[in-house]
C-alpha cells in the first residue's frame, strides 16, 4: 500500500493511516479522529465538518432545513408567569422589546426571529452562539449577531470560550452578552449534541458509495467500443492518434484499440454491477432522513399511505416540540432574564415563552363553534395571535361573550 498524502493536515498527535486511494483527510480514520477531538475539548475539525455536510451534501441540508422551517413556521409570545399584574406586566414588556428590533440589513444583525434561526443551527453541531448587542442601560437590544461554532472551544474547560484560530488567546464569554443554545447535549456534555455525531458517517458512506456508483456506471454501464487494428497500424504512431480521434468521435465513453488476434475479456461478477452501491447508497439516504425528520418519506415517496403518513406526521410534531422547548429555556434564561433586570431588578416574574403553530381559519372555525356550543369563547387578542389576522367583533350582530 502507498502512504497516504498527510502534508496538508498532518500533525503530531495524528495516527499513521496508510491507504491505496484514500487521503487521511478524507477516510474513516480521520472521521474518528476528530470525533476523540472532540471528546477532549478540541471541536473545531468536528464543527467545520457539520459545516462542509450542510454546503456539499443537498439533500442532506434539506432535510436540515426542513426540520428547522417545522420551528420557523411558529410564532414566539412571551406569556406571564402567573396570573398577577406585575407578571402581565413583563411579559407585556419583553414582547414589546422583542417586536422593536428591527436592526439595519447593513449591520450584520439579526432580529428577534432570525435569532431564533440561528439557534437552530445547533440542530447539526449542538451549540449555536450568537452576542446581544444592547442598547444603553440594557434599555432594549439593538439586535443578535451570529458566531460560527468553530470560533468556540472547550478545551481544559467544562464551558465554551471564544478562540479565533490566528490568535492564542481565550475570551470567557459573559452570559448577559452571549446567547449560548444546545441540542440535545447526550450525558450533558455540550461537545456530544446535535445530529453530526452520527450524520458524518453517513455523509461519508454515502459519499464514497455514490462515488464507487458512478465508477462502476462509466465502467461497466456506459458503452464501450472496440476497434481491432493490424500490427503494422498499432505501431504507427500517427496513424493510431487518428483512429483515436475518430473513436472519441464516434460518440462512445469508453473505447480501445487493439491489435488483431488480441482477445479483450471482461471479468464480471453475477447481478449489476453499480446495484450493490445503489442500495447501500439508498440505505444510507433512508437513514439519514430517519435520523433528521423521523421517517424516509423526506426522500422516498413510494410504499407512503394516509396511515403511514399520519404517523410520520405525529413523529415530526414531537420533533418540532422538543426543538421548540430547548428554544423557549434559552429564550427565558438568557434574553428574558437579563432583559427583566437590566429594567425592572432582580426578583421579578420572568415570562415564559409560548410557541403557536399557524392553523388555518377553517379549523379555527369549526373549534370556535364547538366550544361556543359548549359555553366557551375565545378572547380577540388570543384569536389575533392563533390565525395571524386581525379580528375585531361586531357589536349587536355577533353573538355576546358566554363562559368564563
Amino acid at each position: 500500500m502507498a502512504k497516504a498524502n498527510l502534508t496538508s493536515v498532518r500533525k503530531k498527535e495524528d495516527p499513521m493511516i496508510t491507504r491505496s486511494t484514500i487521503d487521511f483527510a478524507d477516510s474513516p480514520e480521520y472521521i474518528a479522529y476528530i470525533i476523540n477531538q472532540a471528546n477532549y475539548g478540541n471541536t473545531y475539525n468536528l464543527y467545520k465538518y457539520a459545516r462542509t455536510i450542510e454546503e456539499k451534501d443537498f439533500e442532506i441540508s434539506g432535510l436540515l432545513n426542513l426540520r428547522k422551517s417545522m420551528v420557523k413556521s411558529a410564532r414566539a409570545f412571551a406569556v406571564p408567569k402567573n396570573n398577577s399584574a406585575e407578571a402581565k406586566t413583563m411579559a407585556d414588556f419583553c414582547q414589546d422589546k422583542m417586536s422593536e428590533i428591527m436592526p439595519s440589513a447593513l449591520s450584520g444583525m439579526s432580529d428577534f426571529e432570525g435569532l431564533l434561526d440561528n439557534c437552530m443551527h445547533a440542530l447539526n453541531t449542538g451549540i449555536s452562539f450568537s452576542q446581544i448587542h444592547w442598547g444603553e442601560g440594557g434599555s432594549h437590544i439593538k439586535g443578535f449577531e451570529y458566531f460560527d461554532p468553530t470560533y468556540f472551544s472547550f478545551q481544559d474547560s467544562y464551558q465554551p470560550y471564544l478562540k479565533y484560530r490566528s490568535s492564542e488567546k481565550k475570551i470567557n464569554l459573559d452570559e448577559r452578552k452571549w446567547i449560548f443554545h444546545t441540542h440535545n447535549p447526550r450525558g450533558g456534555d455540550m461537545t456530544r449534541g446535535g445530529l453530526i455525531r452520527p450524520l458524518i458517517y453517513l455523509y461519508y458512506f454515502k459519499k464514497h458509495v455514490y462515488q464507487f456508483n458512478i465508477r462502476a456506471i462509466e465502467k461497466v454501464l456506459i458503452p464501450f467500443v472496440s476497434l481491432m487494428v493490424d500490427h503494422e497500424t498499432f505501431k504507427d504512431d500517427k496513424r493510431m492518434k487518428e483512429l483515436e480521434n475518430k473513436l472519441t468521435a464516434f460518440g462512445a465513453d469508453g473505447g480501445g484499440i487493439f491489435t488483431e488476434g488480441s482477445e479483450f475479456n471482461y471479468n464480471e461478477v453475477k447481478g449489476s454491477q453499480a446495484e450493490i452501491y445503489d442500495k447501500f447508497h439508498t440505505m444510507c439516504r433512508r437513514q439519514a432522513s430517519q435520523l433528521i425528520i423521523g421517517s424516509d418519506s423526506g426522500v422516498f415517496a413510494e410504499g407512503s399511505n394516509r396511515s403511514t403518513a399520519s404517523v410520520q406526521d405525529s413523529v415530526r410534531k414531537s420533533m418540532t416540540m422538543n426543538d421548540t422547548s430547548d428554544l423557549r429555556r434559552t429564550v427565558r434564561n438568557q434574553i428574558f432574564k437579563p432583559l427583566i433586570e437590566y429594567n425592572f431588578g432582580a426578583g421579578r416574574p420572568i415570562p415564559d415563552v409560548e410557541f403557536k403553530f399557524d392553523v388555518s381559519t377553517k379549523e379555527v372555525s369549526e373549534i370556535m363553534k364547538d366550544m361556543y356550543s359548549a359555553g366557551y369563547t375565545m378572547p380577540v387578542d388570543e384569536l389575533n395571535k392563533l390565525t395571524g389576522m386581525k379580528w375585531e367583533k361586531i357589536e349587536g350582530q355577533a353573538p355576546e361573550i358566554v363562559g368564563e
